[in-house]
């Protein structure tokens, strides 16, 4: 897999591969509709933290390299890397990490 330490997202974002939707779920197969829904995908680089709303607090990523995550499902900041469409997505879209 191809790393990404040349592009590093800004404070508050972080860059993500999104990944296929599966067919199945714990045995149960998906209709194509609910593929459309779904937004999961692999992160690989983090901006640095953010800042809490009104104060000088900055909060560290709580994502890093490697995980997989749910996150919100329309994304305007998209880049092309060859063949593969990356997205810039902000902290506050990442619903939540896989384990």
């Amino acid at each position: 897999m191809k790393t990404y330490s040349s592009i590093h997202p800004s404070r508050g974002y972080a860059l993500i591969q999104p990944l296929e939707s599966e067919d199945k779920s714990e045995g149960v197969y998906l209709p194509d509709s609910s593929k459309e829904t779904q937004a999961k995908g692999k992160i690989l680089a983090v901006g640095s933290g953010s800042y809490l709303t009104g104060t000088d607090t900055c909060l560290p990523p709580e994502v890093k390299v490697g995980d997989i995550v749910f996150h919100k499902r329309f994304v305007d900041n998209k880049i092309k890397d060859g063949d593969k469409e990356l997205l810039f997505v902000p902290f506050g879209d990442i619903l939540a990490i896989i384990k």
